[in-house]
């Protein structure tokens, strides 16, 4: 097996705000052995003819020019060169990436600062903005707060974004609510890709992961059907995906891995008087992952590796919880049929958010904490030195070791010497029994 590392500085733990791994995994390594042999051939997908345009992150991608073309280059992934762009210019093992923890804030929700989740970003990279609370009376697109965060790299090629969670809603009249399209995308594929146009507009999208499986656990408690005594049905399915796309930055070329989780709720109702049956649809998109690199240097595991370090801040979510279920109370208080149904479509959605961020919180015995691990893909190691006394790691290296710095080296290999590396010493961390 050949040397890997990954040095962290302080690490947090492992997301619950993204998807969980499993056999879905094997698409991405699949994904990576193709590109190795070919390159990316293109698709011509259609991201969703129902998006309305608009990119949040217009400040934060200021450089790309509204309407320039999108070139995606057919050009092999070297593994070398793809891990090497996530090297830092002080000394990384071979093979190994320098990342540095990052809080993404929330200044206005309740009336102090608090970290809303930490993540592990590249060592150098800059991060700019957090939770934003801003009202929105429309009936659909982001909802209040949601995600505006990213952190990108010093030449501003490199990015990885928290993207905001969203609303929208439909029905079969093709009456719009006010402002607002009648969207009636049903099928999480095109919802998803929907959401990639909206934030990444005229980018061409090379390949499509479904995670739906992968996300299960978060949304067992929906019901899949369920009918009233006037013929009328409410029913909910879900789903979630990744895209991989291309765009070009100051005119260099650069791909990304996007992707979100999905939740839709519909409702028939009988139409009475000689009136056809009437069909509603609300679709709940939560909060969206990205992370991009320059096209010679793009590497999914890198990716994947960010992603899984996200872990929420207790303390905000739990304000957030509070939140969320004084909001659904106002909102099913008095509502009727439909707006009942709408209430409970969102309420569950803040279930489902508050589920996946205590998935990563539970461990209150070794079998439910090691079930946990296995999901998450991460390790708990014993350490004296942290708050908790324990440490949640990347499972796929053999061996962990805490530097007298306070950073932590991940390495499969076995005669690793952290004085000929590092120029100090190191405790090798044991797994918590």
């Amino acid at each position: 097996m050949s040397k890997r590392a990954i040095i962290i500085g302080a690490l947090v733990g492992v997301a619950a705000l993204a998807a969980t791994q499993s056999e879905n995994d094997t698409d991405l390594e699949q994904h990576l052995a193709r590109e190795d042999q070919a390159g990316y051939e293109g698709s011509d997908e259609d991201p969703g003819e129902n998006s309305q345009g608009y990119d949040v992150f217009s400040e934060m991608e200021a450089e790309r020019k509204a309407g320039q073309p999108v070139q995606a280059q057919r050009q092999s992934l070297s593994p070398q060169s793809a891990r090497a762009s996530m090297q830092s210019p002080t000394t990384t093992p071979q093979d190994g990436m320098h990342v540095r923890p990052a809080q993404i804030m929330d200044t206005q929700g309740f009336g102090r600062p608090l970290v809303a989740a930490t993540m592990l970003i590249p060592t150098g990279w800059q991060t700019q903005g957090g939770v934003v609370w801003e009202l929105n009376n429309s009936g659909c697109g982001r909802n209040n707060p949601h995600y505006n965060w990213a952190a990108s790299s010093p030449d501003g090629l490199g990015m990885i974004s928290l993207l905001p969670d969203e609303t929208w809603q439909g029905n079969s009249s093709g009456i719009q609510n006010g402002n607002c399209p009648n969207v009636t995308i049903s099928d999480p594929k095109q919802a998803v890709l929907s959401y990639v146009s909206r934030y990444r507009p005229g980018a061409q999208v090379l390949d499509y992961f479904d995670r739906t499986q992968d996300v299960k656990e978060y949304f067992k408690g929906i019901v899949p059907s369920r009918r009233d005594g006037f013929g009328g049905e409410t029913r909910q399915w879900f789903g979630a995906g990744q895209a991989v796309i291309a765009y070009q930055v100051n005119g260099q070329s650069v791909k990304e891995i996007i992707g979100t989780s999905v939740l839709f709720t519909g409702m028939t109702m009988q139409g009475g008087y000689g009136m056809p049956q009437q069909h509603f649809l609300t679709i709940g998109i939560l909060p969206g992952y990205a992370m991009r690199l320059p096209e010679a240097q793009f590497d999914l595991n890198v990716a994947e590796q960010i992603r899984k370090s996200i872990r929420p801040g207790q303390e905000w979510n739990q304000e957030m919880a509070q939140h969320r279920a004084k909001i659904a109370g106002i909102n099913i208080k008095g509502a009727r049929d439909r707006s009942r149904i709408i209430a409970k479509h969102n309420q569950e959605m803040s279930e489902i958010r508050q589920k996946s961020w205590e998935s990563s919180q539970r461990s209150s015995d070794r079998m439910q904490r090691e079930t946990s691990e296995a999901i998450r893909g991460v390790e708990t190691y014993d350490d004296p030195m942290s708050s908790t006394g324990t440490v949640e790691l990347d499972h796929t290296y053999d061996h962990a070791y805490r530097l007298d710095s306070g950073d932590y080296v991940l390495t499969n290999d076995h005669s690793f010497n952290p004085y000929e590396q590092f120029g100090q010493g190191a405790e090798e961390l044991t797994p918590t029994q």
